[in-house]
């Protein structure tokens, strides 16, 4: 369904029609207010409507085709992990340290180990190894169950299957 909008009423027959819809607040605005002034007294009264409302939930209204999950996932790290998928695509006997070298992943975090004794090359070579290696599965699953629907989700897609049918 198209985006519900504000609508600018001008005429009596566009009043009516919206005065007796439940979902809709029809207001009239004096236009020789400042518009701060107009803003605030409208946010007040929008404010006053909801708070006698049930919350608004964009989810279950939706009627898109493919719901988009709620999760934390960052877009950034959805766009790395696809870099990462399309690296191994073009060059799948790249080390996963130089594909992981390539695709711009940072192990900065874990700069030191737990004794505080500084990272040894071989070490960063095995950190970037097994980031690599879970960043790759985890771009797997997202593609996965992108094409299933579910999107974005780096649930293995076995699970999703199963909670699609409970």
């Amino acid at each position: 369904k198209p985006m519900k909008e504000v609508l600018r009423i001008e005429s009596y027959k566009q009043a009516d029609d919206q005065v007796e819809k439940a979902d809709r607040l029809v207001l009239s605005i004096p236009l020789t207010l400042r518009k701060t002034t107009a803003v605030r007294q409208v946010s007040k009264l929008l404010a006053q409507v909801h708070a006698q409302r049930d919350p608004v939930d964009i989810w279950r209204a939706s009627t898109a085709k493919r719901m988009i999950i709620r999760n934390k996932l960052r877009q950034r790290t959805i766009e790395q992990l696809l870099r990462l998928w399309q690296l191994r695509q073009q060059d799948p006997d790249m080390s996963l340290y130089e594909l992981g070298k390539q695709a711009g992943i940072e192990l900065d975090l874990l700069a030191r180990d737990t004794q505080g004794e500084e990272i040894t090359e071989a070490m960063e070579r095995r950190r970037m190894t097994i980031a690599v290696s879970r960043q790759l599965l985890q771009a797997r699953y997202l593609i996965a169950n992108a094409a299933q629907g579910v999107f974005p989700s780096l649930k293995p897609p076995a699970e999703i299957a199963l909670e699609k049918k409970q």
